[in-house]
């Protein structure tokens, strides 16, 4: 059943004329009365009573007409709903976190983007730096969280740098440094260090031992799934941690040192694959564009 051929009873029905309705949906008035008779052709039953002074629906024609106005209603709903999700203004965009300070760094952004946005449902999930590239192409994630230095000039993955931080040094206050003012690159490089699960191969792991450029490279290192083990790790003074300073929040079992490195930087933004089709996705990437 043409939709056109809805609105055209609709109308008749409305204005009480083939004549008013033919001006009203811009067609001949002929062609809107062969409509109507395919119409009832159609259903099987009379929609009007007609004879040369006026129109008025039947019984069966006025709950047709209610009917049929609703199915309108309808659709138009469903039309405006369809190009709203193809344009990314409805729909979902899952967002994976490895929990380190996310929250507190881009939570604003986040924010002012469901603001803006509020028919976007935001999902979030946990996310392990050795998993991101398989979460991404099987579309577990839309995007991540992340630090860079794996996925820079990568062919399928693409990023965007959100801030730049100068590093600090997290340790239990149970630490024989915490008292210290002043740390030195040495003292450090002989500290067991906690860092989120990279493995030697990979740039991250590099970024993070080139911080001890200067002196020997730390002799103990422990890789951790996410930044909730390395914080408990650390205020169990199992070890000490390097981490950006933008966006850090302590509680009462860990203090920051400054580093004997002060150009060492940690780069943050967030990664996704490029062949993504999530309208969303591409929507909240154009906010982060101009919301900097």
């Amino acid at each position: 059943m043409s939709l056109y051929r809805l609105k055209y009873f609709v109308s008749v029905a409305k204005l009480k004329s083939f004549t008013k309705a033919a001006r009203e949906c811009h067609i001949a008035q002929s062609a809107i009365s062969q409509q109507i008779n395919l119409l009832e052709r159609e259903l099987g039953v009379e929609l009007f009573y007609r004879d040369s002074h006026k129109v008025e629906l039947t019984a069966a024609g006025q709950v047709y007409y209610e009917d049929a106005k609703a199915i309108i209603e309808r659709n138009a709903l469903s039309v405006e709903k369809m190009r709203r999700i193809a344009r990314g203004e409805k729909g979902t965009l899952t967002i994976g976190i490895c929990g380190y300070e996310e929250e507190s760094i881009f939570i604003d952004r986040i924010r002012r983007f469901h603001k803006a946005k509020p028919d976007i449902q935001l999902k979030f999930l946990p996310a392990n730096y050795e998993g991101y590239e398989k979460g991404l192409n099987s579309c577990r994630y839309d995007l991540i969280f992340s630090w860079p230095y794996d996925f820079e000039n990568h062919a399928e993955i693409g990023y965007r740098k959100l801030m730049e931080s100068e590093t600090g040094i997290i340790l239990s206050r149970e630490h024989y440094l915490a008292e210290r003012k002043n740390i030195t690159i040495e003292e450090l490089s002989i500290q067991t260090h906690i860092l989120i699960s990279p493995l030697e191969n990979t740039r991250l792991y590099d970024h993070y031992l080139h911080f001890f450029r200067q002196a020997d490279y730390p002799e103990h290192i422990i890789r951790v799934q996410n930044a909730s083990v390395l914080r408990m790790m650390v205020e169990m003074n199992q070890g000490i941690s390097v981490v950006p300073r933008l966006g850090l929040q302590l509680n009462r079992e860990l203090v920051l040192k400054e580093t004997p490195v002060p150009d060492h930087k940690i780069e943050t933004g967030l990664i996704y694959l490029k062949e993504n089709q999530n309208p969303c996705l591409r929507n909240f990437l154009d906010y982060i564009n101009i919301s900097k």
